[in-house]
């Protein structure tokens, strides 16, 4: 006796948009790490959750507040670029492709309101402001930033800020791109720690370390 297919009942619309909600388009199966505080909380004190200075990530890119700071990324990209002068910059425009759909997975808050490169071109600068800003530092380099008291104040405060972030597996990439893999991330973590406490206070300044001493002048 030939069987007969089961006949399939069509979803109910009510169902269909349950499980749009549940398993969304953008959802990889990634955890969010980088979130938004609620907005009760921050109206206690806009202070401690927004930033002063500089905008790191999508959640305070474009405010007007921050717009001077976007042309000093763009200063210390150049500056980057010319410290890793064996390093094209299309070898850390790859690498920040590579881990771009998993650094969107991060946020709590969809990014794709970037279009095109935009959230690409976004972990690029803020990835090499923070990663050339420590070179820097490291060597005792001038920058205006700390030639003004309140200036590295501000942005320590800012680079703290649960909302003002980016993964630190992007900073690691173009941080193991800019040394074609001679140093460690372990040193990464280091130079991090060193400059920034986990309070947010100032960190006196520190001579430079000796093992990155030979790459960042090389």
């Amino acid at each position: 006796m030939e069987q007969t297919e089961p006949i399939i009942p069509p979803k109910d619309s009510l169902e269909t948009a349950v499980e749009q909600k549940l398993f969304p388009a953008h959802d990889d199966g990634s955890s969010f790490t980088i979130f938004r505080v609620p907005a009760h909380i921050r109206e206690e004190n806009k202070k401690l959750y927004e930033p002063q200075l500089v905008s790191i990530g999508p959640y305070y890119r474009g405010r007007d507040a921050l717009r001077a700071m976007e042309q000093h990324k763009l200063r210390l990209l150049r500056h980057f670029l010319q410290r890793a002068a064996t390093v094209p910059l299309s070898d850390f425009v790859r690498a920040v492709r590579a881990v771009e759909q998993r650094a969107r997975c991060c946020y709590s808050e969809r990014t794709s309101v970037f279009d095109g490169g935009g959230f690409a071109e976004m972990l690029l600068l803020d990835c090499c402001f923070i990663l050339e800003f420590f070179f820097k530092w490291n060597r005792g380099e001038p920058d205006p930033l700390c030639d003004v008291g309140w200036g590295l104040t501000l942005l320590h405060s800012d680079l703290l800020l649960l909302e003002n972030q980016i993964p630190f597996f992007v900073l690691e990439r173009l941080f193991d791109t800019f040394f074609r893999g001679a140093v460690t991330q372990d040193n990464l973590v280091k130079i991090l720690l060193i400059q920034l406490k986990l309070n947010g206070t100032v960190v006196p300044r520190q001579p430079p370390r000796p093992e990155l001493e030979e790459y960042i002048n090389s």
